[in-house]
């Protein structure tokens, strides 16, 4: 074990009695949440409270289980004899190097499962710098953000060090506030910061409101066409409709200056280095292909040496692996 992976291990040892709130010998979902929203939780314990989020979220993700599994002091040492020092040195890093604000990625998600709200928010301040900022005000120690489309201004609390660890980079106290008005909580807000659907945050962030398409996808066809010949078999086979149409109505919203956020389709998707069930920004789109933003700020096809999450697909591509776009409605 590496000396940063040592001291991730000793900051967990030495937290482990204080984070198991209720003294079970297990820190669970509730006490992962509290201890997340804990502003007296600072510097390095904040950032190794973050990777044992990050941790327990991938234990669950593999269990298949919506919600953190409790962490004992045995399945800490598993983390630690079983997880890739590499991976733990790189999040913990990281995680501290956002608490003392000397991380320079700005608009990279973090663990919320908010790439649709994301998405959403990096095309609106490309087209309006300082939108988002703007949508944040500072009030009696609290904050009070007022999203353009939503009824009510949401108050909260500024951002714990661990919070800041854990959000998206430049966006979290906005991110924190759509969990909030997702789910009516602050504290577990993270978790409850979805966007499955890009017409909510697209009509919160712009007070637009938006239209989807879905995309003709040959593996969709081929679907609908077994679904029905089992039914009916003398049922004339669908075809696939091209693709220039949705093209087209991209284009215009683009040149409109719409915020327009695609989505991946779940499950295997052809092209390796796209994120399946994954929210997208759509940065440009011409008669050959289409530009895409990974709203993580990294992962993407191919290799064209930035690394930024920035990419293009021909129209093809891009409608063999995206299930659907969405377009904000802006008055011309």
């Amino acid at each position: 074990m590496n000396k940063l992976t040592q001291g991730l291990a000793r900051t967990w040892q030495k937290n482990f009695q204080q984070w198991d709130r209720n003294g079970d010998f297990a820190i669970d979902t509730s006490e992962l949440f509290q201890n997340i929203s804990d502003s007296n939780i600072k510097g390095k314990d904040a950032a190794a409270l973050a990777v044992l989020y990050r941790e327990a979220q991938n234990q669950a993700r593999r269990a298949g289980s919506e919600e953190s599994l409790p962490i004992d002091s045995a399945q800490i040492e598993n983390i630690l004899s079983q997880a890739d020092e590499r991976h733990l040195d790189s999040a913990y890093a990281h995680y501290f190097s956002k608490i003392q604000n000397t991380s320079d990625r700005p608009y990279s998600q973090g663990l919320a499962p908010s790439c649709g709200f994301v998405s959403a928010a990096y095309a609106l301040e490309r087209r309006q710098p300082g939108a988002l900022q703007s949508m944040v005000k500072e009030a009696n120690g609290a904050l009070e953000v007022t999203f353009p489309g939503a009824k009510h201004t949401i108050s909260l609390n500024a951002l714990t060090p661990t919070e800041q660890a854990l959000h998206t980079e430049s966006l979290g106290s906005l991110e924190k506030a759509w969990g909030i008005h997702e789910s009516g909580q602050e504290i577990g807000a993270i978790a409850k910061a979805r966007a499955n659907q890009p017409e909510r945050p697209i009509k919160a962030l712009t007070g637009n409101e938006s239209v989807t398409r879905t995309l003709p996808n040959n593996l969709l066809y081929a679907h609908l066409n077994r679904v029905l010949s089992a039914k009916k078999p003398s049922a004339p086979t669908l075809k696939l409709p091209p693709i220039q149409p949705i093209i087209k109505e991209i284009q215009n919203a683009l040149q409109n200056e719409a915020v327009v956020v695609t989505g991946t389709w779940k499950g295997p998707l052809p092209t390796r280095g796209l994120q399946s069930a994954h929210a997208y920004t759509v940065l440009t789109c011409d008669d050959e292909s289409i530009q895409l933003r990974n709203p993580h700020g990294l992962g993407e096809p191919g290799d064209d040496g930035e690394n930024d999450g920035v990419f293009r697909l021909s129209h093809k591509e891009y409608a063999d692996n995206f299930m659907s776009v969405t377009m904000e409605q802006r008055p011309s």
